[in-house]
């Protein structure tokens, strides 16, 4: 039997500058992956923000929109900076809700109706 009992034991009885020079080549490597993260994550997730943004940003009254509730509505009022705005629901009754602008999923246009049907 060896005289340390426990593998744990062996790796404090080695010399603490012994490890030193694999660090140090391991760092170019943290900053590839670094570099890796920011291309394939971090820029294709801002530039999908900067669109979402700018459609809720672009609309107006009239527009056709689906809210992330499903459903399907017009939007009847809209103020350029305010959070909120109101989505008529039913041309019948002329039913509206008031919704956040951040809950609009898309706008509808007349093509997504056609391909729908």
């Amino acid at each position: 039997m060896s005289d340390i009992a426990c593998p744990c034991f062996a790796l404090l009885a080695q010399d603490p500058n012994a490890g030193a020079g694999s660090i140090m080549t391991m760092l170019p490597m943290i900053g590839v992956i670094a570099v890796l993260w920011i291309l394939l994550m971090w820029l294709p997730q801002r530039k999908e923000q900067q669109k979402t943004q700018a459609l809720l940003d672009g609309l107006k009254k009239n527009d056709r929109v689906l809210l992330a509730s499903g459903i399907l509505g017009i939007v009847a009022s809209a103020q350029p900076g305010d959070k909120y705005l109101t989505v008529r629901i039913d041309e019948g009754t002329g039913t509206k809700i008031r919704v956040l602008r951040t809950s609009v999923v898309r706008v509808v246009t007349d093509e997504d109706e056609a391909e729908a049907k």
